[in-house]
């Protein structure tokens, strides 16, 4: 703790023991007098030292800091390469910064380097070094002007050029904290990442994993960074996309054996009642598999539709409604629901992994793709022993 808390302490705590000894204390009246005189002139050494006290930033593991530090405006930030972080925050609720140190940490002072106030910098920079705005305020909103658009793709350039210069960095995942962005539907997300992520966890690895919804993933998602790993039944096709099957499985007609039999023939399929899942950006499950012996036309039309996985079972228990999926649901998102064969022939279905290129020799990102693979591997594991 500062010395100067512990000299704040000792003059209180001496100021206060003569001021004690001046009014109460059984001595000779020039003994209190004395003692009287020498508390008033204590006082001003303790205002001295309460007062630096008060101006010395406030360490950031107060309780109550914690609590809004996630919510709180950074206003400018201070590193002492080493040492300490010195921050200006804004709290919710208070007009004032106020001013806070926090031990020297290497994650945190790389990820305030770049706070509000340094990339407000680097746009004023840009904005001279172009002769254009960039970015105009509309509402509450910043919108791009055409020149900002034209550079989006050599800015992309080049920051991948840079991150190549830095992809054979050493790599040890736990030293990391890594953040990635999945596009997924439930029955892929469930399937793999909570096993993922538990044995992550076992293993001391600090990873964040964020999840949005994916039917068919758009070249634009993965090219643009607004996610880093998709998976999906429909792949993108495109130079700069790769991709890799990790999974296959046949499709299945889930069913509640309570309210009747699954079809039996063609013609009972195309008269049942179905459940269909329609995808985000319009597509329906039934989209990801074909049959030479099946006229997708002469299907009934959908009872219901609904936009994920996890809202078949309800629909279907306690109906007549049936949903052709991939068997791989047998295991977790329809594990509860009656399950037979179609009666026709259809093609196997797989499940890809998807990533952009500029991702491929980033060493984080090799190590989520290994780990998906993995679990991928025990599913198919699974499904194969239990006979599917």
């Amino acid at each position: 703790m500062d010395i100067l808390f512990f000299m704040f302490l000792a003059a209180g705590a001496t100021a206060v023991s003569l001021a004690m000894l001046a009014i109460w204390a059984p001595r000779p009246t020039r003994v209190r007098v004395i003692a009287c005189f020498a508390a008033v002139l204590f006082l001003p050494t303790v205002y001295f030292q309460f007062t630096e006290l008060l101006s010395k930033p406030k360490p950031v593991a107060f309780e109550w800091y914690e609590r809004e530090r996630g919510k709180a405006e950074v206003l400018s930030v201070s590193l002492h390469e080493g040492k300490a972080i010195y921050l200006w925050l804004r709290l919710p609720g208070s007009r004032e910064p106020r001013a806070y140190v926090a031990p020297w940490n290497v994650k945190a002072a790389e990820k305030l380097d770049l706070t509000q106030p340094a990339v407000s910098h680097i746009l004023r920079r840009l904005r001279h070094i172009l002769g254009d705005p960039l970015f105009i305020r509309t509402g509450h909103r910043l919108t791009p002007t055409e020149t900002a658009l034209a550079l989006k793709g050599s800015a992309i350039e080049a920051l991948d050029s840079l991150q190549r210069l830095t992809e054979q960095r050493s790599f040890n995942p736990l030293q990391e904290e890594m953040s990635f962005v999945v596009a997924a539907n439930d029955m892929q997300r469930d399937l793999i990442f909570p096993k993922l992520l538990r044995d992550a966890m076992a293993d001391g690895i600090t990873l964040e994993l964020q999840f949005i919804p994916s039917g068919q993933p758009s070249v634009p998602w993965i090219r643009d960074s607004r996610c880093h790993l998709a998976l999906t039944p429909l792949p993108p096709e495109a130079p700069d996309i790769y991709q890799k099957i990790i999974l296959r499985g046949r499709m299945m007609c889930f069913f509640d054996a309570e309210m009747g039999a699954p079809p039996k023939s063609l013609e009972d399929f195309y008269n049942a009642q179905h459940l269909s899942v329609r995808f985000m950006e319009g597509r329906t499950s039934w989209s990801i598999w074909s049959s030479n012996e099946v006229d997708k036309s002469l299907i009934r039309r959908p009872v219901v539709t609904v936009s994920n996985f996890n809202a078949i079972t309800p629909f279907i228990k306690g109906t007549r409604l049936i949903a052709t999926q991939m068997d791989l649901m047998r295991l977790r998102t329809l594990q509860t629901l009656d399950v037979a064969p179609l009666p026709f022939n259809s093609d196997p279905v797989a499940i890809y992994m998807v990533w952009h290129e500029r991702s491929q020799n980033d060493p984080a990102h090799k190590w989520l793709r290994q780990r998906v693979e993995s679990v991928a591997t025990q599913v198919a594991v699974k499904m194969s022993r239990d006979g599917s």
